[in-house]
């Protein structure tokens, strides 16, 4: 799998990257094409422009998006729906909220200077205080379930209908572990639900990215 990260919001620029792309899975120099953090309109022109560059043989095969139980945008902006509608795999990155849902982030201070959450709306101030009353909600249910909220949000996505593939990264065996193990764990509908009601109860404070950020990817209007 290869994946273009970025895309400008341009069909012209996006003809040609797909072009590029095309060639190199013609070559035999990758095997798949994925694009990252891409607006539903986006998807389906980069499919398009890939199926008629191959006649038919290949579209794209997975989009990477960050998807939680913190980041739902894509069940809303058409991402999830126009993924599904033409058979494309979503790739759910930051499954943990960049670790806020596992509970151990309390404030900044224990996070090295160049973390670059420091720099992400969601983490400062107030914000992270009011993100926390989230975890603090699921860690009740967690308990009450012997599982950990890191596992909840893993497992809540790999019980997703939808079929979303959660890539969570760690730096500790610890928390791999965790992990891990959390592809053993099958929620019932009840439980789902229960989840979501706790949600439900809370509003995510601060966006993913600074705004501009956003507005320059497509990711925002």
């Amino acid at each position: 799998m290869y994946y273009l990260h970025r895309v400008i919001q341009d069909p012209d620029t996006l003809r040609e990257a797909m072009t590029t792309m095309h060639q190199l899975r013609s070559d035999g120099k990758i095997g798949a094409i994925g694009l990252s953090e891409v607006n539903a309109e986006t998807i389906k022109l980069a499919h398009e422009l890939l199926l008629k560059l191959s006649d038919g043989e290949f579209g794209l095969s997975a989009v990477q998006t960050e998807y939680s139980l913190m980041s739902r945008d894509i069940e809303n902006n058409g991402v999830l729906d126009t993924c599904n509608n033409l058979g494309i795999s979503v790739v759910a990155y930051s499954p943990v909220s960049r670790g806020l849902l596992g509970g151990k982030l309390q404030d900044l201070s224990t996070l090295s200077e160049n973390d670059s959450r420091r720099y992400l709306p969601r983490f400062m101030g107030s914000n992270l205080k009011a993100n926390n009353a989230i975890v603090d909600g699921l860690r009740t249910f967690a308990k009450s379930n012997a599982i950990t909220p890191a596992q909840i949000s893993l497992a809540w996505i790999m019980n997703n209908e939808a079929k979303i593939i959660p890539i969570p990264g760690t730096r500790t065996p610890q928390f791999l572990d965790e992990n891990i193990q959390a592809a053993d764990i099958t929620l019932t509908p009840e439980q789902i639900s229960s989840i979501n009601d706790i949600l439900s109860s809370y509003e995510t404070a601060g966006t993913r990215y600074p705004e501009e950020f956003m507005k320059a990817y497509g990711m925002i209007k």
